[in-house]
């Protein structure tokens, strides 16, 4: 039937607007902005869109409000009809034909354009939208252009009554940890994120939260060189351990001086020292109450890479590494 076929054209053309709408509107800008970087086809477009709604949703809706009178004109005058002619032939009287032929006629149209003018495009919209943004962009942004007065006349009335309700500007939510958080547990889920890239990321993620005594290395694991002790002995130490950097105590680990390298005392050997004192190299000591971001800056710009660790009391507690760093976001 011609009259179907009519009313099937412009719920298409509706189905197109309304997708083209959510497409747009619930891209990812970020999304967009990478697609843009790769020279994808509308994406810049759609980008635009995307940062200016006002004048998307205004040519939308002057689409599918033009397009649904058009339907509704037609399908009441020409299918309505149709249907009556068709109930004549079962002996009704006209009175009743006629109200069986607008309900079957309204039925009819409603139903097509909830399926295929609403339905069926918003969810195939929600389900690729950046690609879908890139393809109807360029066509949504040239309709604008084309119906320019009446886009600017509606988007310029939303604007103003927009501005008496809400008087102060509504700044845009912010990403929040949380969102960054759920972006990742569900690249992980989807395979996009490999389980050990996901959780790096997150350590990295949570490293802010941490305190400075959940990563530094504890009292009674730091390797010290007693410079109050023979050379020799020192030197045993050192050939016996992995380590490459000491810390450098007269008597007791209270007592701390500073940062012995492996690598000095072995050079230095050669001279049979008999003190290894001139060899200290400073370090950073650094209180306890401080978070681990704060440890990295320090660590930054520290020449040594280690930090002597103290608590309220003065007491040495621990030291902290580059490694401990490391540690911290890999293990």
């Amino acid at each position: 039937m011609t009259e179907i076929a009519v009313i099937f054209f412009l719920t298409l053309i509706t189905g197109f607007l309304a997708l083209s709408e959510l497409a747009i509107v619930s891209s990812k800008p970020a999304r967009l902005a990478a697609m843009v970087d790769r020279n994808v086809s509308g994406a810049k477009t759609a980008l635009k869109l995307v940062h200016n709604p006002g004048l998307l949703l205004s040519t939308v809706q002057a689409g599918i409000t033009l397009i649904s009178i058009l339907s509704g004109a037609y399908s009441g005058a020409t299918l309505g009809e149709t249907f009556k002619k068709d109930f004549s032939h079962y002996h009704m009287d006209e009175h009743t034909a006629e109200w069986l032929a607008i309900f079957c006629a309204v039925s009819l149209t409603t139903y097509i354009n909830v399926i295929l003018g609403e339905l069926v495009p918003k969810q195939a919209a929600l389900k690729n939208s950046e690609t879908l943004a890139c393809i109807t962009a360029p066509i949504m942004n040239f309709l604008s252009k084309l119906f320019f007065p009446l886009v600017f006349f509606l988007d310029g009335s939303s604007k103003l009554i927009l501005s008496l309700i809400f008087p102060t500007q509504i700044s845009a939510e912010k990403v929040t940890e949380q969102e960054i958080k759920a972006l990742i547990m569900e690249g992980a889920r989807e395979g996009v994120i490999e389980q050990e890239e996901n959780r790096v990321i997150t350590n990295v993620m949570t490293i802010g939260d941490r305190s400075i005594k959940d990563v530094m290395t504890p009292k009674h694991k730091v390797h010290f060189i007693d410079v109050s002790k023979p050379v020799r002995q020192a030197l045993e130490r050192v050939a016996t351990s992995p380590h490459s950097r000491f810390i450098a105590i007269d008597q007791n680990l209270d007592n701390i001086l500073g940062v012995i390298w492996a690598k000095d005392m072995i050079n230095a050997a050669w001279e049979e020292p008999k003190d290894l004192r001139h060899l200290i190299r400073s370090t950073h000591p650094i209180s306890a109450n401080i978070d681990v971001l704060d440890l990295v800056q320090i660590m930054r710009d520290s020449s040594n890479h280690i930090i002597v660790i103290y608590d309220d009391a003065n007491a040495f507690i621990g030291i902290a590494t580059a490694a401990d760093l490391i540690k911290c976001v890999v293990a």
